[in-house]
């Protein structure tokens, strides 16, 4: 499930997961602390709060996932 900060949610079951990120509607998030990545995790592109819990220091990257061009699973690709 993802919400954003009013409360608004969506919910994707797994099997429906791999296509929102193909189409670039569940992003992948990093957040990184003194240029290192502390955290990774998937966001929605409408239904999030990520930019909320910042803190002094934190940078946030999001990202589509990267596909297997010959149409195989996505992968987690370093910037």
């Amino acid at each position: 499930m993802f919400a954003d900060a009013n409360g608004n949610c969506v919910e994707i079951n797994y099997l429906d997961l791999l296509t929102a990120l193909k189409e670039g509607k569940v992003l992948v998030r990093e957040l990184r602390k003194d240029g290192q990545i502390v955290d990774r995790a998937l966001i929605h592109s409408k239904y999030n709060d990520e930019f909320e819990y910042l803190e002094v220091g934190e940078e946030v990257t999001v990202r589509r996932a990267a596909f297997d061009p010959s149409g195989g699973s996505p992968k987690a690709t370093a910037p």
